[in-house]
Formats: structure tokens, C-alpha cells, sequence
């Protein structure tokens, strides 16, 4: 075999060896993305962000490798503006729920990833409690109680004051009284050492009395 077609056999296998592998297909199991509040330090996880911080959004992988084409990044963050940087950063001016919209591309596969976030007033009470109503019928001894700028991560934990304790990812709850009093409130969650507290008070029913 001729020297020369050796050589540029060899060459072409150090190439091929170099090259990367072709991309497998991108899904929402292998490619996700991610935030954190600069001041409140919010996360997928705690999505209540404040109005005004800077969000870092990142974009991440699991068994995906984005060297193996090049790609594209667009975001959406639901407030009219946009951004095409793989990790940008962003922040809310005013308290809403804004639907995040990011696609990646690359020459063969797109994928669009959406995320939810909550941006809360910072000089928000952390929760309040407010009078329930069914059907616009004052519910007896009925609060409806909802989280302002409160801060924690994974479940919240509601102590009504009276034994009834709640778990749940709802940053709103609701609990009926079954007798009047005044009560202590507390709002935990189960990643944060913060605690919060409220006092409620219930009306007392009074009895009439009944002359003889």
C-alpha cells in the first residue's frame, strides 16, 4: 500500500476519534433548568421569589453533553422579555405568577422546558388570614389564610393554634374553628428554619340568656 494512502488513512482515523459522539435525543428527563433568588434565595424547590432580586437561571443536563452539537438557547420569562444565552439572569419587578418558557435546539431535536414562578411583595406581611366565604356566605368561625413573603422550601407546615396541623405545597389553606378563642397561627416548612406566627382571633358564640 502506497505511503501516502497509509498517512491519510491514519489521519482520518485521528479525526473520527476526536469527533464527538452524535447527540442523542434531548427530552425533560435529560435536559432541565434551574434558578436561585439572590436575596431570597428561591429555588425550583421554594418558588416564591421577590420582587426585585436577581434570578440566575441555569440550564442543566443528565446523560446529555452539550458538546455534542452546537445549541441554542431562547427564554421566555413571561414578562415581555426574552434572552438567548445559555445561563442568563433575571429579575421581576412586580409580584405575579409568570410562566417561564426556554427552548434548546440543535440541528436534529428541540425541546421546551416550562417553569412556574411565584414573585411576592418584600414588604409583604409573611402570611395573612382572612374570612371564608362559601359562596359568598360568611363561613362561622371559617379563615382562609395565604402566604405573602414568607420564605421556606419543600412543604409548607400550617399549626392552626388548636391541635390541627397541615402539610402541603399550597401557599394557601383553609381551616374552620369549632370553637371561639384566640389563636396562635405558626407557618413553617420542612427544608427552613424560619417560623412564622399569627394570632387569630375567633368570635366567642354567646349564649342568650332566657328570663323565667
Amino acid at each position: 500500500m502506497p505511503k501516502m494512502l497509509l498517512v491519510l488513512l491514519f489521519a482520518a482515523r485521528v479525526v473520527n476519534a476526536g469527533s464527538p459522539p452524535p447527540c442523542p435525543p434531548m427530552t425533560t428527563s435529560n435536559v432541565f433548568f434551574t434558578y436561585v433568588g439572590s436575596v431570597s434565595g428561591c429555588t425550583p424547590i421554594a418558588p416564591a421569589c421577590v420582587a426585585g432580586e436577581d434570578l440566575q437561571f441555569h440550564v442543566g443536563t443528565l446523560g446529555y453533553n452539550f458538546a455534542c452539537a452546537p445549541h441554542t438557547f431562547q427564554w421566555d420569562f413571561g414578562d415581555g422579555a426574552i434572552a438567548s444565552t445559555q445561563n442568563p439572569v433575571h429579575g421581576y419587578l412586580s409580584p405575579a405568577s409568570y410562566t417561564v418558557t426556554m427552548i434548546v435546539a440543535n440541528p436534529s431535536n428541540t425541546v421546551t422546558l416550562i417553569r412556574n414562578i411565584t414573585v411576592v411583595d418584600p414588604n409583604a406581611p409573611p402570611f395573612v388570614a382572612e374570612g371564608l366565604f362559601d359562596f359568598g356566605v360568611r363561613v362561622p368561625r371559617g379563615y382562609q389564610f395565604l402566604i405573602g413573603s414568607a420564605i421556606g422550601f419543600g412543604n409548607w407546615i400550617w399549626d392552626f393554634g388548636d391541635g390541627t396541623v397541615v402539610r402541603g405545597a399550597d401557599r394557601q389553606q383553609t381551616h374552620v374553628y369549632t370553637r371561639g378563642g384566640t389563636f396562635t397561627v405558626r407557618l413553617s416548612s420542612e427544608g427552613s428554619a424560619n417560623t412564622y406566627s399569627l394570632g387569630v382571633q375567633v368570635p366567642v358564640d354567646r349564649r342568650r340568656s332566657v328570663r323565667h
